[in-house]
């Protein structure tokens, strides 16, 4: 926009070192916009690089013709809206300031992409890669929001505003309930769908947003005071689940938003170390989805829903998702990865944390099962086709394993009780999941 006056207010920036997988970025709805000056601010229509072009418009087409290329040689929205800020601001003939950023959404418009060619002519089908979004390289004049995030780490680190954070995820708790009532998901008399498929996990996505957000905060920066607040939210979220009589799928989706919360506050426990919050967090009280059922902890109990929810294929059937073994895995992973990076600036670890948790989960439910039931079972993540690596870092079961014998019962998740108190069944109980995921036959 190169107008007078320009300047818009955005609802988000792209903070500095901020990674995004690319084929990702180019599928998730975006409106950017790239101003001329502020919205209090006159600009030059002349004077620019380019005969006949104001400063601000020869800038941008200097960028869309190679200028504002990453050394990737990827172009995007991001970087070209960055390249035009920093030439316009050091133009000797400027005294206008170019404001960028998001309206709405958290993709990218792609102009050019060299990496997408590699990417469509691999075969292996989960492969996408990571790279870094251009961002504002000065400090912004605005104050940071005081968004529930913000103000959540402020009450983490005041060991007086216990209470205050604990209304503060309750007020949220609240909100997700409401919107994530029985009557706004319907499980009998509304067939399947993918557009109804789709429909559903977008709002619980939009519904859990700032919850998620909240956990996470908890469980990365939260000490054991603080861990009722994260198990009472998890709790507070499942007491109103209850099976109907319709379809499985419907009914299993009904734990998605708890599924959406568990996933992000799990991989923001493990990103610190806090081993105790995961292992707090596994083990919050659920109700139920089914009254059979033998699990009322967290853990084993969204294992029995998303089983329900694997054996329906309907991850399967999104657009782009019928070439992945796990889709529902592989769909998590991006979904989540720019909120997470984000907030917690996990870059290329994002993925080693992603799978560790999957593994824990996965582990937990094992164990606990081979306890009740004699025989293994966990939901099988992105780790599921990383079976066959030899290397520790992507085969992420073989290398959690092989720490767990090492280091015996001093290994830490154990020693936080992660797996029960029987060294021994825990063992058993990973051994017997190794070779469930070996007969898969995925490699």
């Amino acid at each position: 926009m190169d107008a007078c006056y320009g300047g818009l207010v955005f609802n988000r920036a792209v903070a500095a070192g901020s990674l995004r997988f690319l084929k990702d970025m180019m599928i998730r709805p975006v409106r950017q916009a790239l101003t001329a000056g502020k919205q209090d601010e006159p600009v030059a229509d002349g004077g620019g690089p380019r005969a006949g072009h104001s400063i601000f418009t020869g800038h941008l087409l200097d960028g869309l013709e190679g200028g504002a290329k990453a050394l990737e040689g990827h172009l995007t929205a991001s970087g070209l809206m960055s390249y035009v800020y920093k030439q316009v601001s050091s133009d000797i003939h400027s005294i206008q300031t170019p404001h960028y950023g998001f309206l709405s959404g958290d993709g990218d418009f792609v102009f050019d992409a060299p990496a997408l060619q590699t990417l469509e002519n691999n075969i292996t089908a989960e492969q996408d890669t990571l790279i870094t979004i251009a961002s504002l390289e000065i400090p912004e004049e605005k104050e940071i929001a005081s968004d529930s995030f913000s103000i959540a780490k402020q009450f983490l680190s005041d060991p007086k505003s216990t209470i205050q954070l604990h209304d503060l995820i309750v007020h949220h708790v609240r909100k997700v309930i409401i919107e994530t009532a029985q009557e706004r998901f319907p499980v009998e008399g509304v067939s399947f769908t993918v557009e109804e498929f789709t429909r559903r996990l977008q709002l619980c996505e939009d519904a859990t947003q700032d919850l998620r957000r909240l956990l996470a905060c908890v469980a990365y920066w939260g000490t054991e005071k603080h861990l009722p607040i994260l198990t009472k939210a998890i709790s507070r979220v499942t007491d109103h689940l209850k099976s109907e009589s319709g379809l499985v799928i419907w009914n299993s989706l009904r734990w998605y938003p708890t599924i959406l919360l568990s996933y992000a506050a799990g991989i923001a426990a493990l990103a610190n170390g806090r081993y105790d919050n995961l292992q707090g967090l596994f083990s919050a009280s659920v109700a139920p989805l089914r009254a059979s059922s033998d699990y009322d902890r967290l853990a084993p109990a969204i294992g029995d829903e998303i089983l329900d929810i694997e054996r329906s294929n309907a991850f399967k059937q999104l657009p782009g998702h019928d070439k992945y073994r796990v889709p529902r895995s592989e769909y998590l992973y991006k979904f989540l990865q720019p909120e997470i990076d984000d907030d917690l600036f996990l870059g290329k670890d994002y993925e080693f944390m992603f799978d560790r948790f999957e593994v824990f989960l996965s582990l937990v439910n094992a164990t606990v099962r081979k306890k009740k039931e004699s025989h293994v079972w966990g939901p099988v993540g992105r780790f599921g086709w990383k079976a066959s690596s030899r290397t520790s870092r992507e085969n992420p079961l073989a290398a959690i394993i092989q720490e767990a014998k090492e280091e015996g019962e001093n290994w830490q998740p154990f020693k936080a009780g992660l797996f029960g108190v029987d060294y021994n069944l825990f063992i058993s109980a990973a051994e017997d999941y190794l070779q469930m995921i070996g007969r898969l036959g995925w490699y």
